[in-house]
């Protein structure tokens, strides 16, 4: 019987043991579970946290792609821009270096053409020295002239040129001193033409006026072709004016008119209406007075 009075107690400790094993394990168990589970927490809570953090972050990065795309488009307007600028730029580059070309070509004709001008200009000048050459010959030979037509005045003074008394054929007579009145009737006379009235008693110096009926015959003493002008034989003694026309007759045939520009006493200087005729008259050949 004690025997089997211990048995229960040793059963009873025995169970109480593990129990008690068993409840400390368990203890020990979910105290671990518990660690367990606070450091699951706090991971948890870190993996949050992250995940906000990376919530964050990607709004961030939201943001600077949208202020990046918007970059990129503002970007790209200003490449579109700028090509546009680029293009134009090329475009003026190239103007430019046309007109450059443009400006060489005109600048080497300007440099042709001044060539051209200066060579011109020399010449000119060579031109110019041997027309003032020509004029100094000509301004001698013009006092040659006036030297020779001051010695006819004064070898011409006191001789008075004779009028011409014309027909009715109209053909005129050879030049000849002038007459005294009863010479003049008798002349007259014999061409069948009224002899002019008498005119009162004049001074030598004076010259007689040729009557309504005559008219006067003149030569040429002088013929200048380099000037264009004449001499006559005729002046104021003989009623001739600046501006009076004579005809000029070499030989039978008419030469042409000339205009009496400067007179003397007993010669005129006359210019030639058409400077053709220049070549067509010759000194001795005979003037008569223009019918107006």
């Amino acid at each position: 019987m004690p025997g089997k009075t211990r048995y229960p107690w040793f059963v009873a400790i025995l169970v109480s043991v593990v129990f008690l094993a068993v409840v400390y394990g368990a203890s020990q168990l979910i105290k671990k579970e518990k660690e367990r589970n606070l450091a699951l927490q706090e991971e948890l809570n870190d993996v949050k946290a992250k995940q906000k953090i990376s919530e964050l972050k990607l709004e961030e990065s939201k943001i600077k792609i949208s202020e990046l795309e918007t970059g990129i488009q503002n970007a790209q307007i200003q490449i579109d821009s700028l090509s546009s600028l680029l293009e134009q730029e090329k475009k003026a580059r190239a103007e430019a270096l046309a007109q450059i070309d443009e400006l060489k070509a005109s600048l080497d004709e300007q440099k042709q053409l001044r060539e051209r001008i200066e060579e011109s200009m020399k010449k000119a000048q060579s031109e110019v020295e041997k027309l003032q050459a020509q004029v100094k010959e000509f301004d001698s030979r013009k006092n040659e002239l006036e030297t020779r037509i001051s010695e006819l005045e004064t070898k011409s003074k006191g001789v008075e040129l004779g009028t011409i008394v014309v027909g009715s054929d109209k053909k005129q007579a050879a030049t000849a001193p002038a007459k005294s009145a009863p010479a003049a009737k008798k002349e007259a006379g014999k061409q069948n033409v009224q002899p002019p009235a008498a005119q009162p008693e004049q001074s030598p110096a004076a010259p007689e006026q040729p009557a309504a009926s005559t008219a006067l015959e003149g030569r040429l003493l002088v013929v200048n072709k380099d000037y264009n002008f004449v001499v006559i034989n005729l002046g104021s003694k003989d009623g001739i004016s600046v501006g009076q026309m004579f005809t000029v007759y070499s030989g039978d045939k008419e030469a042409g008119d000339i205009k009496v520009e400067k007179v003397h006493d007993s010669m005129a200087a006359a210019g030639f209406v058409n400077p053709a005729m220049k070549d067509k008259v010759r000194e001795g050949d005979k003037v008569i007075p223009k019918n107006k």
